[in-house]
This record gives C-alpha cells, sequence and structure tokens, in this order.
C-alpha cells in the first residue's frame, strides 16, 4: 500500500515494485507449503489423539461389561484393536513423513524471506540500484533451498545474525 502514497519517494517505490515481483512471491509460496505442511502435520495429530483416546474408552468399557454382559467385550475388544493399530499407524506415518520438520523447515524459509525484505529496504539507502538488486537476488538464491529441516538446524547453530547496517546511506535524499 505505501506505493500508492502520494509522498512515497520513487527509490522507495521502485525497491517495493521489486520486492513484491521478486521476494514476496517467493515468500507467498514457501508460507503456502509451510501452511499445508502444518495442516497435514495437524490431522495426523488429531486422528492419533483421538483414536487413542477412543481406545483408551474402549479398555474402559471393555472392563466395565467383562462381567455383566460377556457377549459386548468381544466387540469392544475389537473396537479398541482398530482403534490402537490406527494410533499406532498414524503416528508411525508422522513420524517416517516428518512432517513436522517439513512443516518447520518450509516456516522458517518463509520467515527468512519475510525477513529479507527488511533487510532489503534498509540497505536500499547503502547501495545504488543495480547493487541493491544484485545483493537481494544474491540472498533470494542463498534462500532457495533452505526448506530443508537439516538446514535449518545447521544454520540455527552455526551462522550468525547480521547485525543491523553501520553503512552510511549513497542515496541523496531530500
Amino acid at each position: 500500500p505505501e506505493v500508492g502514497l502520494p509522498d512515497c519517494p520513487l527509490p522507495l517505490q521502485n525497491a517495493l515494485r521489486w520486492l513484491s515481483d521478486n521476494v514476496e512471491k517467493e515468500w507467498i509460496l514457501a508460507d503456502a507449503q509451510a501452511l499445508r505442511s502444518q495442516e497435514h502435520h495437524r490431522r495426523l495429530a488429531r486422528i492419533a489423539i483421538f483414536s487413542g483416546t477412543f481406545a483408551i474408552v474402549l479398555a474402559i468399557v471393555q472392563l466395565a461389561t467383562s462381567l455383566t454382559f460377556p457377549s459386548v467385550t468381544h466387540i469392544v475388544l475389537r473396537l479398541e484393536a482398530i482403534t490402537v493399530i490406527t494410533a499406532l499407524c498414524v503416528v508411525i506415518i508422522g513420524a517416517v513423513a516428518k512432517v513436522d520438520r517439513r512443516w518447520l523447515g518450509h516456516r522458517h524459509r518463509a520467515e527468512r524471506l519475510r525477513m529479507l525484505k527488511f533487510r532489503a529496504l534498509e540497505k536500499l539507502w547503502c547501495f545504488d540500484d543495480q547493487e541493491w538488486e544484485q545483493w537481494v537476488a544474491a540472498q533470494l538464491r542463498d534462500l532457495q533451498g533452505n526448506a530443508s529441516f537439516h538446514l535449518v538446524e545447521k544454520w540455527s547453530e552455526e551462522e550468525d545474525v547480521e547485525g543491523a547496517s553501520s553503512e552510511a546511506a549513497k542515496r541523496d535524499l531530500d
């Protein structure tokens, strides 16, 4: 929305448009992937929680009906076995598919792309237009494949956070 403001400087308008065409598109894709992975993770977790809880309830019902209604006990036992197997299968699928790690990897990439936008705006006044676009493009290339959880883990343990820029502004502003 800042682009349409009448007092928005032309270099800022151009930079915001360029960021929208390049960084924002990547962010939208990464954010959508993160939300999709998060939804898969939630579904698996809900199925495991509900089937596990239902198995416990059925075990209690089985104990309560074993002496008074022996014919119902066999049905409850089968239902309990089905719910236990369902919960176990969902937990195994979640562990093997590593949906939670995929979700965190995509979320990390999306957040780093979002941070890139703000770092780029900070550096806008320190470079000329071409240098600035090259810097942002290089940062984008570095973030291309960073949706892997192992890369996120490595980044969190090894990389230093870049401090605020102390470079003097090269642009002549009024």
